[in-house]
Order: structure tokens, then sequence, then C-alpha cells
């Protein structure tokens, strides 16, 4: 008898040729079993890892990475710190992160073998699933073991699976029983069956192992094998034989497939005792690691439509448990998704005690839920809680769902009117709502400023607590590019803030003090005069410092390297730079980090420096995932500067089209204003100049009116022979002398800020060039018979020459 946490566990029966490749799991740094449910696939090869120490399992509960992934890290970093600190802010769902995440890995230090086993592997929303694998198998140390179980439904093409001696593929037909399993199994579980009878049970099943399982139990009951699907054979073998009590308690734990005994409990209502005589008793619920039991995915589809059968008051009875159960358990999301099943609306609002709370929801697939509660609550409720209506609103703008927001407001702003609150909490809601109608309209900036000053004139009576308190930028490290929204309306921006800054500070006692600062820096470096723009970035700086905004600090850290970098002063631009590095250790989200990322993405491409640019900016595939509206805008200028230095000419102008026709949303003209130009680049590379010229007349009709020639001084480089062919009525001399001056100045002042890259040896060539073939560390030391630390000595040195950042970033930069 096998036992996991003490747990009993039936005999288990391997097919020999199974059993021979399970035994030899440990020898492989990745493991990978695929086939449909119902083959065996957990309980095979967990007869061999409950032999071994150190195995932690990762659910997959609700089809998201976050749990599993943040799981993955937390048991990392009990071993390896330092490689937890790594993986801390890289995930799998953006395949950027995948080679850094590699790096991490094959650094780690395990002292004794550690086992992952991902359960569920098919059901994680990655862009890349057989990539991640394979990074794993060439990645993992030399202590760390994966084993990823993928299932696979009948009709569906299997997944392609990683190969090479590091890894060990088990596929259906490694677990299908043959006659002689099936009579040897039977025999296992004391059942005596002739020889055509197991072949009439391996036909009927296809060789399944949970198939024969049941079968065994119906044998028991009518002494014959029954040639029923699935879902008839759990019928006929196990439900029919519960009482009304026992088929409601595993209606329950569908709701939640993978749990403890704890939870078990909870939801079936079941003394401890008697909750593990019911699971014990099943052949469809196992017990995995760390005291959690899984239900079979066979077990779970046969429940869930008997579950929509229950009667309403049983269904959402359960569902109401399991929402309380994840309350106490601190998981708000997943509760109020439970409790919105069960119609337990006025229980959800109660669960918000202001509207400058956290958004409800983190992503955007509970936006209908999100509008539904908006809606479709009845109106006594909500006339009850209009605080939580606005902060679903504030959900809804973070989930980008615009359209359905302008919908809500009117009633909205009829709820609040109509509410019994006090006359202050009821100015403070329009204050917020009014403060909701300046993002909604930031594409209008007389909207925008009429919107404020009314937010302001209902803040007068209640100062705006910490949510609103600090300047919004949307993880945008550029106010100009988030705010400036058309041509010729820089000065009616600077106006508004010049107009509001006092009453804005003094009621929220300091905060966009700092933001304004940074605002007007940014126009007067724009306007050329780098000294005075330096030093107001000084002051932005210290005023964000002191009122904690992380945003404010680092755009500030941003501007001031960009005007060292123009002034060609080396030692303000180290100092800056260390500043935002420091920044980058001090964040404390994913969205901090995405922060610090772009301000240094933006000046490697400034700087003509791809390889010093964060991996996932350089083609921007994640970044729609990885930022909010307003970063993803800047992003853009960013990536499309990296693919125009890598000369990748077609894809920029796929790239910048992309940008133009971006989904419904606000125009940034700064990044418009970019990829008009990056676009007249790539026109021109490829022998289109007629276009070209076109595209660089646009760009310069939309930088006239403000004055923003910057975006042409930071792309001289690529520039220059174009804009010759530009004609005076276009551009007049005055402003063609300027950019031609200033751009002139940049590429000095790159020049000696970076020096030219050092040579390179024979054997440092040798391993770059066996690094660009895809070989790893331990490969290249076997191709040039050199030892493991002799190659890491040499690709230290590259680094250090070559001036990237990692292995990764240098087979970027190699490749091209």
């Amino acid at each position: 008898m096998l036992t996991v946490d003490n747990r009993p566990e039936r005999s288990l029966y391997l097919p020999a040729s199974l059993e021979k490749k399970v035994l030899s799991l440990p020898k492989y740094a990745l493991t990978v079993a695929q086939a449909p449910a119902g083959f065996g696939k957990t309980a095979a090869l967990h007869t061999r890892l409950h032999q071994l120490s150190s195995v932690f399992y990762l659910s997959c509960r609700d089809g998201s990475i976050y749990h599993y992934w943040t799981r993955f890290i937390e048991i990392v970093g009990t071993f390896d710190p330092s490689c937890g600190d790594k993986l801390r802010f890289l995930s799998p769902r953006f395949s950027g992160d995948l080679p850094l995440i590699g790096e991490a890995l094959q650094d780690a230090v395990f002292s004794h073998p550690v086992y992952f086993v991902m359960e569920s592997f098919q059901k994680l929303p990655l862009p890349d699933p057989t990539g991640f694998l394979h990074m794993l198998a060439e990645s993992a140390c030399r202590n760390l073991r994966i084993v990823a179980l993928i299932s696979t439904e009948e009709d569906q093409s299997p997944m392609e699976l990683p190969a090479g001696r590091r890894v060990l593929r088990l596929i259906a037909d490694d677990f299908t029983f043959s006659p002689m399993d099936a009579a040897a199994y039977f025999q296992s579980i004391g059942l005596s069956v002739s020889p055509s009878d197991c072949s009439l049970a391996c036909s009927y099943t296809g060789g399944q192992a949970t198939g024969l399982c049941l079968q065994g139990h119906f044998y028991r009951k009518a002494g014959a094998f029954a040639p029923y699907a699935p879902d008839q054979l759990i019928e006929h073998s196990l439900w029919k034989d519960l009482s009304l009590s026992e088929k409601e308690c595993f209606l329950a734990l569908s709701l939640t497939p993978v749990f403890t005994q704890e939870l078990a409990c909870f939801l079936t209502g079941l003394s401890p005792e008697s909750t593990e005589r019911l699971l014990t008793s099943c052949p469809l619920i196992y017990a995995g690691s760390q005291a959690f039991y899984k239900m079979h995915d066979w077990f779970l589809r046969f429940l869930q439509p008997r579950f929509s059968l229950l009667p309403e008051p049983n269904r959402c009875r359960l569902l109401r448990r399991a929402g309380e159960w994840f309350l106490t358990q601190n998981e708000r999301e997943e509760a109020i998704r439970f409790l919105y099943r069960a119609g337990e609306r006025e229980r959800i609002f109660s669960l918000f005690e202001s509207w400058q709370q956290a958004p409800a929801f983190s992503g955007t697939d509970d936006s209908a839920m999100v509008l539904s509660l908006l809606r479709d609550t009845p109106r006594d409720i909500r006339l009850r809680y209009p605080c939580v209506l606005l902060l679903l609103c504030h959900t809804l703008l973070l989930q980008q769902q615009n359209r359905e927001l302008k919908s809500c407001i009117p009633e909205l702003r009829a709820l609040i009117d109509g509410s019994s609150l006090p006359a202050e909490e009821r100015s403070e809601l329009c204050g917020g709502l009014e403060f909701l109608l300046i993002f909604l309209h930031m594409d209008r900036l007389e909207d925008m400023d009429l919107h404020f000053h009314r937010a302001l004139g209902f803040f007068q009576s209640t100062r705006p607590h910490a949510m609103w308190q600090t300047f919004y930028s949307f993880g945008c490290p550029s106010l100009l590019c988030l705010f400036h929204r058309s041509p010729g309306d820089l000065r009616f921006m600077v106006r508004q803030f010049d107009e509001n800054l006092d009453l804005y500070t003094h009621l929220t006692g300091g905060h966009g003090k700092g933001g304004d600062l940074l605002l007007r820096a940014e126009v007067l470096f724009m306007a050329g005069d780098m000294l005075t723009a330096d030093i107001l970035c000084s002051q932005a700086e210290k005023e964000a410092r002191a009122q904690n905004q992380y945003d404010i600090v680092t755009g500030s850290l941003l501007l001031s390297c960009r005007t060292a970098l123009f002034m060609g002063n080396r030692k303000n631009y180290d100092q800056a730079f260390s500043s935002l590095q420091s920044q980058y250790l001090a964040a404390t989200s994913r969205q901090e980090v995405a922060l610090c990322d772009l301000s240094c993405g933006f000046l490697a491409a400034v700087a003509a420096k791809p390889e010093k640019a964060p991996l996932w900016l350089l083609h921007g595939a994640d970044a729609g995932t990885r930022l909010d509206f307003a970063a993803l805008a800047f992003s853009r200028i960013i990536t499309g500067r990296l693919m125009l230095l890598r000369q990748d000419h077609p894809a920029l102008l796929t790239f910048c089209q992309e940008g133009f026709t971006e989904r419904e949303g606000p125009v940034f003209l700064l990044t418009s204003l970019y990829l008009t130009i990056y676009k007249a680049c790539a026109l021109e590379a490829i022998g289109s100049r007629g276009q070209a010229l076109t595209c660089l007349q646009q760009a310069l009709q939309m930088a006239q009116p403000d004055e923003l020639y910057l975006p042409f001084v930071e792309n001289w480089d690529r520039l220059q022979p174009l804009m010759a062919q530009i004609p005076a009525t276009t551009l007049p001399h005055e402003v063609r002398k300027k950019i031609e001056t200033w751009g002139a100045n940049l590429l000095f002042s790159l020049h000696n800020l970076f020096d030219p890259p050092k040579p390179l040896t024979s054997r440092e060539q040798d391993v770059l060039d066996l690094l660009s073939r895809g070989l790893n560390n331990r490969q290249i030391a076997k191709e040039l018979d050199l030892t493991l630390p002799g190659v890491q000595k040499v690709m230290a040195r590259l680094l250090e020459k070559t001036g990237a950042r990692s292995r990764a970033h240098l087979w970027v930069l190699h490749t091209g």
C-alpha cells in the first residue's frame, strides 16, 4: 500500500513497460506526460514520486497562471532566495520573459533534488507552452526536476512536446493497458476474470486505467463488464449507490476540484472523519501532496451538469458556502465570483467600505460580471451602496471598457443624488465621479478641464483619500505623452495645470506638485531648455519622494537621464541612471517594474543600444498584457525605435500601422509623431523615398504647432539623408538648422558617453558564435573542450565587453 501524508491509498498496478519508464523519472530534468483524461497519468507517476522527497504539486485551479507561478516562485525562494528574487517579476505568460526565466533557473542552486509537478498544464494560458517546456528542459539546474501533466481531449491534436536527452516523454500509448495488463490489474484488486472478459474490458475502455478501475467496480456488482461511455460507467458503478446527501457532497466538491480536507468539511458540512471516509471510498478522488485532494476530470465533467440541475436553494447554498470559504482565505476575487453565482449581490456590495479601495478585479475576464453588478442589481441595494457602484466603475475604467462605462454614468449620478447618505459623503462621491469622467475624456482637454474643476469643487468640503491623492499616470513615465493629445494644445494644457495647481495641492495635502513640475520640465525639455528642465526634474523628484509617488519619481529620473544625454554630462547621467536602477530594486508591483523597464528601454533606444533594453520591449509582443493603455502607447515609441535600430523594416511598417489603427481609445500625439517618423525611416530604407518624404512631412506638420522637434533629433542618425530632401516651404530654415544642430550635438554626446566596443579574443568569439547557434553553457563547454566554470568566466567577459545585461540579450544582439 502507498501512503501520502499518512493517508492510505489504493494499490496500483502498472504495465511493466510503463513502470520501467516511471522509475527512470529522476534521471530527467523534464518529464512530460500527455494523454487524454482517464489514462492514469497522475496515478502512474505518483507511484514513483511518493518515494521521493521535496515533491511539490502545482495545481491549476482556475485556469489562471497567477497562483500557479506565485507558488512556484515561493518554493524556489525557500531553496535559493537569489533565484526567487530574480523570478519575482517575471512570468511565463510573457514570451519575452522566457529567456530570463531560463537564465535564473540555470543559475539556481538546490542542495538536493526538488520536484515540481505541474498538473493540468494544458489549462495554463501561455502564449508558447511548448517553448516554456523546452526552456525548462534546457535551463533546469542540477537538482531541479519538472513534471508536466497534460490532458488532451479525444478529438484534440496533442501538444508538440520538446525532445532531447534531458526530456522523458510519456504519451497515451505508454499508459494503455493490454488485455494481459488488464488481467494482472483485476487480479491485483481481487477479481478473477477470464482472458476473454479481460479483452472485452480493454475493448470497452480503450485500455484506459480509469475505465478499467470503474469496470472493476461494475463487475463486482453485476458479474460482467458493460460497453458504457465514461458518464454511464460512473452512473452505474458509483453514482446509483450513493445517498442523496452523499451525492450533494460530491456536487459541492465539484465547485473546487482541488481541495483540502478542511475545505471539503466546510462545503459538505460533514465531520472530518465522515469526510475522509467519503473521499477515500471514491475511486475518482485521489490524494495529492501537501494534504490536497483532487477530483478526476471524468468525475468533474460528470458532476458539473448535475450541479446545475440542483434545486435553486440548494445550489445557491453551496455556492454561498464556497464564497464564504474563500473570504476566510483572503481570496476576495474568487469569493465574489461564487457569491455572484449564488445571487448574493448585497453580500458582495458589503465587502467594500469605500470607493478609494483597490479595483474590484485585477483582470479583464470579469468585466461582464462587473457590468451586471452595476446594471442588474436591485435598485434598493444600489441606493444603499453608491460608493461600491463608483468603485465598480473605476474597475471598468482600468479594464478599458469605456463604452459600457459611459452608458452607466447617468444612472450612477442619479443613484448618488437619490441616496440617503449625508451631504458630505454624497459630495465626495460626486467628486469621485467627476474624477472618473476626467479619464473618460482624455482626448478632449476642454472636457477634462471642466470635470477637473467640478471635482475640485465637490472636494472642497471633503478631501479625497489615498487612492486619488497620487498623480494618476497609468504607469506611463512621460506625463507629456499621457496628456498631450492634439497639435496646438500644449500651451492650453500647461495653463490648465497652472490654474488648478494651487487648489489641487491645497486639497490633497501636497500631491500633484511633483507631477506639475515634471510636466513643466518635459515641456521645457522639448523646447531645448535642458538646464532649466534638469533643475525642475530634481525638484519634481524631491516633491514626489516626499509624497511617496513612485511613478513621478521614476518619470523625473528618466527625464534627468535624457537631459544628461543631450548635454553630454556623464556624471549626471550615471547618478540619475543609478537612482533609476535603485527604483527597480525598490519596486513592489509588476506595474512599477514595467515603469522602470519602460524608462531603461527608452534610454537604450535613444542611445542606440538595443542590447540594454528589456527583452519584452524588443518586439512588443507582450506589451498589451503587461501595461495600461497609456503605458502601452509609450512602449510603442520604444519598440518602434528598437526595430528601426535592428533594421527590421517590414516588421516595423506593420508595427506602425497597428499603432495607428489601435482599438478604440484616446489618441496620443507623441506616440503618433514617433511612429510616423519611424515609418518614414523604414520606407526610405526599403527604397520608397516618395512615400517616406510624405510621411516625414506629415510628422513635421504634427510637430510644428507645438514645436515638438526632439523626436526628430533623437532619430537624427536615421533621418539625416531624408531631411535634406524636405523643401524649405515645408521646413523653415531656422527649424531645419535647429534640428541639425541638436542632432549633431546628441550624436557627439552619445559617442563621448558610451565607449566603443572592446575587441574580442578568439576564444570569446568562439563562445559567442556557439551561443548564437542556441547552445547553452554546458553544450559550449563540451564543444570547445572547456570546463563549465571556464565557459562561465568567458561569458562574464563577453557581457562586460558588449554591455549586454544577460546571455539572452547577448544572443539577441549577436543574431540581430
